[in-house]
């Protein structure tokens, strides 16, 4: 009998491309895209994470209505379009890779932020990609002129509350990547290309459907 080759207790009962040999069902469930680097062509890993995300998608899109319909009624457009384009970097960033969890969002998010602080930070020694990508893309964005610091922190800012809110109700350690990923696929007027391949990055894409359902939300307050 081949045994599971992550856990080795039970019997293997799927081929894993990742680690060369079978799985037991329970380690390719929990464990697939967080401590396996499960291909994109995995026929496991694309039929959970299809699942997944059209299942998390629609309480993404209320949740994020409730959230951030305050900025939209404040007349924080600014910010508003800042948190939609912090989106879309997430989604190119994670549309190519398989493995990811919400932790390391926030620790990308968290790392962005601090170095768009006041305070000047000595730097580290460990420079995460995902961090790294994101502080680009925002100099960039800010280069523009279109956005003060101030907002973008503010944006950054509501965005990590908005992730801790989402993730923290459950065990699934990419719950909000998932619902990130189905929410931008279904909310999110993308061009073509990026069916094909990521484009340009620095690009902004403000789905007008997402305005005008703020627009109708009543005034009510944000979920805890």
């Amino acid at each position: 009998m081949a045994r599971c080759a992550h856990c080795g207790k039970v019997k293997g009962t799927r081929n894993c491309p990742a680690l060369r040999g079978l799985i037991c069902s329970r380690c390719c469930g929990e464990h697939r895209g967080i401590e396996i680097d499960c291909p994109a062509s995995c026929p496991y890993y694309q039929k959970s994470e299809r699942y997944q995300r059209e299942r998390l998608a629609p309480e993404f899109h209320r949740r994020w209505l409730e959230a951030h319909g305050p900025l939209y009624r404040d007349g924080r457009e600014r910010v508003l379009d800042f948190i939609l384009f912090l989106e879309l970097l997430l989604y190119r960033y994670y549309r190519e890779r398989t493995g990811g969890t919400d932790s390391a969002i926030l620790e990308g998010l968290e790392f962005a932020k601090e170095r768009l602080g006041p305070i000047l930070l000595v730097e580290g020694t460990v420079r995460p990609g995902l961090g790294e990508y994101l502080l680009e893309e925002i100099d960039r964005y800010l280069e523009q002129g279109q956005l003060s610091r101030e907002e973008a922190l503010e944006g950054l800012e509501a965005t990590l509350a908005f992730l801790k809110s989402f993730a923290r109700e459950a065990e699934n350690p990419r719950r909000y990547l998932q619902g990130l990923m189905g929410h931008v696929e279904q909310d999110f007027d993308l061009p073509e290309e990026e069916e094909e391949a990521a484009a340009p990055t620095g690009l902004i894409i403000t789905p007008d459907q997402l305005r005008e359902e703020l627009s109708r939300q009543p005034n009510r307050p944000e979920l805890p």
